[in-house]
C-alpha cells in the first residue's frame, strides 16, 4: 500500500511523502459508517521512528482522512 497524501508525523516530525511505499494492515472501521458504506482503516508505522498511525477512507469527500498518529500536509478541498 502507498500512502495517499504527504503527511508529518505527530511522533518525529518526519515527512512521509505522498505514493510512499508501506506494508500495512487493513480493518473495516466497524465504530463509523457514512450511509451504509464500508469505511476502512489502514495502519503504518514511520519510517524514522516506527510509531504507528492510521488513515481512514472518507466516502463523504471521495478522499482519505488522517486519524491518528498524522496530520495532512495539504487538503486540496479546502483550496478551493
Amino acid at each position: 500500500m502507498v500512502t495517499p497524501f504527504k503527511c508529518t508525523c505527530l511522533n518525529c516530525g518526519a515527512i512521509i511523502p505522498h505514493m510512499k511505499k508501506f506494508n500495512t494492515r487493513i480493518e473495516k472501521a466497524t465504530d463509523k459508517d457514512y450511509h451504509g458504506v464500508v469505511i476502512f482503516r489502514f495502519f503504518y508505522r514511520c519510517p524514522e521512528c516506527s510509531q504507528a498511525f492510521t488513515i481512514v477512507t472518507d466516502p463523504a469527500t471521495n478522499d482519505y482522512a488522517a486519524e491518528h498518529g498524522v496530520r495532512r500536509n495539504v487538503e486540496l478541498w479546502k483550496e478551493k
